[in-house]
């Protein structure tokens, strides 16, 4: 009989933030969340982060709203943070910084 092996599931965070540049987003996440449609034995669940809560404009005019808001990143495998021109301000947040270093 053959032995049925286990998926091993990731959690993925993604952190959006107003500017964050849409492409640096949805291209990650997209090659991370393909795998949840695989037969592969691992994949990602994927969701995002806001910094704020509403709506979040991106760097070119893509409006999203984020699953969650930033709380303690240490829950994901893996935390994506994108780039784009809000990255500046993002570099910045005291409170983003001390939950990536702990993720």
């Amino acid at each position: 009989m053959a032995k049925r092996r286990m998926k091993k599931v990731y959690r993925a965070a993604f952190v959006v933030f107003p500017r964050v540049e849409e492409l640096d987003l949805v291209g990650a996440w997209q090659a991370l969340g393909t795998t949840q449609h695989l037969s592969a034995e691992t994949h990602f669940l994927t969701q995002t982060v806001g910094l704020t809560s509403g709506m979040i404009k991106c760097a070119h005019g893509l409006t999203i709203k984020a699953d969650q808001q930033l709380g303690d990143l240490s829950q994901y495998d893996v935390v994506v943070v994108p780039g784009g021109p809000g990255i500046r301000d993002v570099m910045n947040d005291r409170r983003l910084l001390r939950e990536v270093e702990k993720a």
